[in-house]
């Protein structure tokens, strides 16, 4: 054995001690500030190995060097240039205002985001074009290099590049960036984003919140090339874009099947390629096969490789036709195939938009194919590349949102008209969106306009879309503001699931429902305020409610839905609707449920109606089950068998009772459903107009059984008319004297809830008319207000005894002019009537 120079230890170990040094150092430059929520990836985080993986998967060069880390900030009024930028230290590519930053700050309109860091171009660069890669920059950005302004850049969610050859000097060289950014205050593509988090809008986010890095190419290079599969041809053909090219170019592809090259071509760079792939292997959710592929650019008397990157397609055609039922179906690879999925956020309590580590992206993709999902709706957000390659290589359609901005319409309105600046930016955010992500098999449909949000010209964009990408579907507007052009019809309705008509020459598809609300303290990113279309307290109730919803799409599947996108796979801030908590820790309802329900692989449980609740004394009690099916019950709190009472009659409730129940068919059986029913002597109240089945208050004795709402309106406790008036009749016991009448009523202008236009107080004595005793005129909303709830009181002064107590509340009837949903029913919510 040699002996090693004890100088040599020396210098190794003086090395390996100066490495750890800058290690400490940047982890002591950054921390991670206080923060209601963190996700378990935040704390592998390294600044100098953050993101390490080439950040563009389907463009990938072998040289490449990653600008993330840690950068010096500023943040300044105005957009004069401060004298220096040293306010701190930021980790790039998270965005200011999150946790995983190090910084947590908010930027302001007025306000300019100041970025700087020193880099070294590799040696061995040296003669090649440097490029500067941006992932994503959110919103205006400017950078200079080494002091000269190197370009600009507007859109927050495309990539971009600038050629920086020109600016570099030997050494260390210097890149610094200004952002700016308008947030909702703007017109521009923006997203959930706002500078007034609440409700269904979320945290701004601002600046670099994707990779930085620089690459080297020659002056001809690949800027971009389009993969055009055709699966009815057996063939895929590559359209290049090649950048500096002449006449003594070509350029070669080699195709690989696993590591197997099983074919290859060249041609001259002015032409595109065409492949026969008479063996095809199809992309597909259950089997998501990717071939490899390689590019070269080379001189043709030399052979001299110009540029060389590598890249991947999938087999796959997504088109609507006719089934052999004569529904309108989307068509995964020829055969109809129901798509189901959650709508995503791409939200993170640490990163807001930056994942906190591509781990995280690749776990909850696996997540959502654990619970039995084929899709997801990626909700006005754009991902970085390396999302849409994990969805690609595990195998989960997308349906690719584009990101909102400007003015919002109701469902009754006309389009917007943007100004030219507006409309030129949302064109130019989508057509970089599109062009971006072509190549991706995952991706099977852009939707432009979600609820109206800066909906314009609805049929010039949807055909605009069409022409840039005829292989995909387009949905021309998810929600509401159906324009009938397009492939898709989408409707949203929360929090049951519905269907809209079938069409002939559209698929129809329920583009989100649910937003059940689930709560779990210690994984909260608020603890005092959260919100949900429904709000179920505990997991057995979550299951069931999921259940039931899905069995009413499994019936409407059959009846020619074509797919379901259900609200949502994460809670997000103060949104607790999720399938998952924020933080991704826990799974509300088990893994293995989900993915039952989610394939349409069980046997849906038992139904009773009314539901569980206070019934008058002889109501009966019905037992719904599925087709070929037998329920078995009993009465006793007991867990039932196959021995116990088999149901084929209604059950009279004569006492307090609690039915435990459970459906079998041939095969498998139901879970077990419970229900507990009181008895009561009171006579029922009675209701003019019948109260809505998506907000029943707890059912007809829910407006006097003592339990109050809460602010959140889908706990459960509120009764709701849409577009009716409230009037309710109690029958008190007995007759007698009373002193007081309260009644109160819920206002969430957000979601579409108002106060009552009027609201009238009356009594009756045993067989005598009614007699008003006070009335209300509440002040009504001119524009969105927090919810809130008011009461309203009035003293009795009679001293007649009193039967009979009368509510009459007149419903607004539409949204008004000022509100998204003008034109449409309002609704009027009602709780407790307290009578003393």
């Amino acid at each position: 054995m040699t002996d090693i120079p004890f100088k040599v230890i020396c210098v190794v170990f003086s090395f390996l001690l100066f490495i750890n040094s800058c290690s400490q150092d940047s982890q002591k430059a950054w921390e991670i500030p206080e923060n209601s929520l963190t996700t378990k990836w935040a704390k592998d985080i390294n600044p100098e190995k953050d993101w390490s993986s080439h950040p563009r998967p389907q463009l990938q060069r072998l040289e490449w060097h990653s600008l993330n880390g840690l950068w010096d900030y500023a943040i300044t009024n105005g957009s004069k240039e401060p004298d220096a930028i040293d306010q701190g230290k930021i980790l790039v590519p998270y965005p200011v205002e999150s946790a995983l930053s190090g910084v947590k700050k908010a930027v302001k309109p007025t306000e300019t985001l100041w970025y700087q860091r020193m880099f070294i171009v590799p040696e061995n660069w040296d003669y090649q074009k440097i490029l500067l890669n941006f992932g994503a920059v959110d919103w205006s950005m400017t950078c200079w290099i080494n002091g000269q302004e190197v370009g600009n850049h507007k859109g927050g969610f495309d990539a971009f590049s600038f050629d920086i050859t020109d600016y570099l000097r030997e050494g260390e060289n210097e890149i610094k960036v200004a952002v700016t950014d308008p947030t909702n205050e703007g017109s521009q593509p923006v997203g959930k984003q706002t500078l007034d988090p609440g409700g269904i809008f979320y945290t701004a986010v601002t600046g670099i919140w994707q990779t930085v890095w620089l690459e080297p190419v020659n002056d001809v290079y690949f800027k971009s090339f389009e993969l055009i599969t055709d699966i009815d041809q057996m063939t895929v053909t590559i359209k290049p874009d090649i950048a500096g090219a002449y006449d003594n170019l070509s350029y070669k592809v080699m195709i690989f099947d696993e590591k197997q090259k099983i074919i290859s071509k060249t041609e001259s760079c002015s032409k595109n390629l065409t492949f026969d792939l008479p063996e095809m292997k199809l992309w597909h959710p259950d089997h998501p096969f990717l071939y490899q592929i390689i590019l070269t650019i080379f001189e043709k008397e030399t052979t001299i490789n110009v540029d060389d990157v590598s890249s991947y397609f999938g087999m796959r055609k997504i088109h609507i036709a006719e089934d052999e039922d004569g529904f309108t179906r989307m068509f995964l690879n020829n055969e109809p195939y129901f798509q189901n999925g959650p709508l995503d956020q791409g939200y993170w309590p640490d990163g807001l938009y930056t994942p906190p580590s591509e781990e995280a992206i690749k776990e909850e993709i696996q997540i959502i194919k654990d619970m039995g999902f084929n899709m997801l709706r990626k909700h006005v957000k754009v991902e970085p590349d390396l999302f849409y390659y994990w969805c690609d290589k595990k195998g989960i359609l997308v349906w690719q949102d584009m990101p909102n901005g400007d003015k919002k319409i109701g469902p009754n309105d006309p389009d917007i008209e943007r100004t030219e600046a507006s409309a030129k930016q949302f064109e130019f955010e989508l057509t970089q969106m599109i062009k971006t992500h072509y190549n991706h098999p995952s991706i099977i449909m852009w939707v432009p306009f979600n609820e109206g949000w800066g909906q314009y010209e609805t049929a010039r964009i949807t055909q605009m879309v069409k022409d840039l990408d005829p292989t995909r579907l387009v949905n021309n507007a998810s929600g509401w503001t159906d324009r009938k052009v397009g492939d898709i019809y989408d409707i949203h309705n929360y929090p049951e699931p519905a269907m809209p008509e079938p069409e002939s020459d559209r698929a129809v598809v329920l583009g989100e429902f649910g937003g059940i609300s689930y709560s779990l303290s210690g994984h909260l990113w608020d603890e005092e305020f959260h919100w949900g279309y429904a709000e179920i307290n505990d997991e057995e109730a979550l299951t069931a409610r999921y259940e039931d919803y899905y069995t009413t799409i499994w019936e409407y599947e059959q009846n020619g839905l074509s797919a379901a996108v259900y609200t949502q796979i994460t809670d997000v801030e103060s949104e607790t609707n999720g399938l998952l908590t924020y933080d991704r820790e826990i799974t509300k309802i088990p893994t293995e449920i989900l993915k039952q329900i989610n394939t349409n692989n069980f046997v849906p449980a038992p139904v009773f109606f009314p539901p569980a609740g206070t019934l008058q004394k002889g109501d009966s009690i019905f037992i719904s089950s599925g087709d070929k099916t037998k329920v078995f019950y009993t009465m006793d709190s007991s867990p039932p068998n196959e021995r116990s009472t088999t149901y084929s009659a209604p059950i009279i409730l004569n006492d307090n009772m609690t039915i435990t129940a459970f459906a079998k068919n041939e095969l498998d059986q139901s879970r077990m459903v419970i229900a507990e029913y009181i008895a009561s002597d009171q006579a029922k109240p009675v209701y003019l107009n019948p109260y809505s089945l998506k907000y029943t208050g707890g059912g007809v004795y829910g407006l006097i059984d003592g339990i109050k709402g809460s602010t959140n309106f889908g706990d459960g406790k509120w009764q709701g008319f849409e577009g009716k008036d409230l009037e309710v009749v109690i029958e008190l016991s007995e007759s007698k004297p009373i002193d007081s009448i309260s009644v109160s009523f819920l206002e969430g202008t957000e979601h579409w809830i108002f106060l009552p236009e009027s609201i009238e107080i009356q009594v009756a004595g045993e067989n005598e008319r009614f007699e008003s005793v006070d009335t209300f005129r509440p002040e009504q909303a001119v524009d969105y207000r927090e919810n809130s709830i008011a009461t309203y009181n009035t003293e009795v002064t009679t001293e007649k005894h009193i039967r009979f107590v009368k509510i009459k509340a007149k419903n607004i009837g539409t949204c008004p002019e000022w509100h998204t949903g003008n034109g449409k029913k309002a609704w009027v919510f009602v709780d407790e009537i307290v009578v003393k």
